[in-house]
């Protein structure tokens, strides 16, 4: 429909991206740089400002605009004491020197360093926190938290819900490998979620409680082969019958929403619409490979039947009844 590039050096100019949206109210562009600046743009891409970037060694992964303010979702690393230190915050600010409120929590669990072969591996998990802008409320979770937190249209932060894992509660200030360890008895929840009128989808990861743990074989930095168990699990929690539900595996190794109707592939929402659609995509090849792998599926066979490889995205929509 519309296409620009403002990629350069200039005042006016972006150097890459961490990721962007549409304006709702004029279509305009918003781009928030790995810098952690935000650059306006109208929806011809001509220039309209720059938000500077609130603090210095901060990396924002997310943002929203949100009446006349923004809201950031961020993170930074730093050695304290011989040990890594990450710190996740949200941010409600209308420029770096007014911030509204802000939500920051500490992680020790993120990262860590080993020897390899005479050489320094770095393994790190980061799980910044998620925004999602739903009717008049942005709403996030906070990794390694119990909470999940709203942002009203004054920019302030309060407890939305409050998640009791009960005897499954992971403990605090745990170190790299415990946190990672799928074979523990803890639960949490990822940071990605999606909310709908009725509905909020969410992602756990159940560990050694996991009833369909999906294992994947990888090599390491030290190109020895190892298998990793998947033990995460979704689930959907009903707002007006406050009840939890987990999902099964709709086809084995797979997860998701099973598509019951036409007999399409199993489907679970990155983004929702404004009038509650549940938004996703694939590429196109992915599509292909899988209608030939599955030639008795009429309706992915038709759909590949009219797609090449080079028409991506594939965008899919489910309105839920």
């Amino acid at each position: 429909i519309k296409k620009f590039s403002r990629v350069g050096r200039g005042p006016e100019e972006y150097v890459d991206f961490s990721t962007f949206q549409v304006n709702d109210a004029d279509g305009g562009i918003e781009i928030l740089e790995r810098s952690g600046r935000i650059i306006r743009y109208d929806s011809d891409g001509n220039f309209i400002e720059v938000i500077d970037k609130l603090y210095q060694k901060a990396r924002s992964q997310s943002f929203v605009t949100f009446s006349d303010f923004k809201v950031s979702g961020w993170y930074e690393s730093s050695r304290v004491e011989g040990k890594m230190e990450f710190k996740y915050g949200v941010t409600a600010f209308i420029d770096s020197l007014n911030i509204l409120s802000e939500k920051i929590i500490t992680s020790y669990s993120s990262m860590k360093t080993q020897q390899v072969d005479g050489g320094m591996a770095v393994y790190m998990r980061i799980d910044p926190p998620y925004l999602i802008k739903h009717k008049d409320e942005v709403k996030f979770i906070m990794s390694e938290c119990d909470t999940i937190f709203g942002i009203d249209n004054r920019g302030v932060i309060s407890d939305k819900y409050v998640l009791n894992y009960g005897k499954y509660k992971a403990l605090k200030e745990q170190d790299f490998d415990s946190y990672t360890n799928n074979e523990s008895n803890f639960i949490t929840l990822a940071t990605g979620f999606n909310e709908t009128e009725r509905y909020m989808l969410f992602n756990f990861n159940l560990r050694a409680l996991a009833p369909e743990p999906i294992e994947r074989v990888s090599k390491g930095m030290d190109g020895k082969e190892s298998v990793s168990k998947n033990t995460n699990v979704y689930a959907v929690f009903d707002k007006k019958k406050e009840n939890l539900t987990f999902l099964n595996q709709p086809e084995k190794g797979t997860m998701g929403f099973k598509e019951d109707i036409k007999g399409g592939f199993p489907f679970w929402p990155r983004f929702t619409g404004n009038r509650g659609e549940l938004i996703n995509f694939r590429n196109a090849i992915d599509i292909i490979t899988l209608s030939e792998e599955n030639p008795e599926n009429q309706f992915i066979g038709n759909l590949a039947s009219v797609i090449s490889e080079n028409d991506n995205p594939v965008i899919i929509i489910v309105t839920p009844k």
